[in-house]
């Protein structure tokens, strides 16, 4: 809405519904229809709010607030890597695996029976 008020346009053009829809799925808003008066924080922030890429989108009103207030100066910061997390696992799980593999070659080296007991 803020687009379309500095612009005097709509941010996606379409004729109906449908192709409307389509614009938002695969255009960008021509940002160079905003006034030049437009500060750059204002236009920097409608660039994130509008971005396509969802991880580098606007989030939450208060990054929105930061990013008026200059404080992104190039992309939000981004969120932990749920790659970095499988990796932790995967280790985890490498080494739990290595330590019963290791035990059951031992126990197999001892001959897989308990000792008697002494008399």
């Amino acid at each position: 809405m803020l687009y379309e008020m500095l612009t005097g346009r709509r941010a996606f053009l379409g004729d109906d519904i449908t192709s409307t829809l389509a614009c938002v799925l695969e255009r960008d808003p021509d940002f160079r229809l905003l006034p030049s008066t437009v500060s750059p924080a204002v236009r920097r922030t409608l660039e994130l709010c509008l971005e396509k890429d969802t991880r580098k989108r606007v989030r939450h009103i208060a990054d929105a607030r930061l990013a008026l207030a200059g404080r992104f100066a190039t992309d939000l910061p981004r969120p932990p890597s749920k790659r970095r997390a499988m990796v932790a696992v995967a280790i985890a799980v490498g080494g739990l695996l290595i330590g019963v593999s290791l035990e059951s070659l031992r126990s197999d080296a001892d001959g897989g029976a308990p000792a008697a007991p002494a008399p």
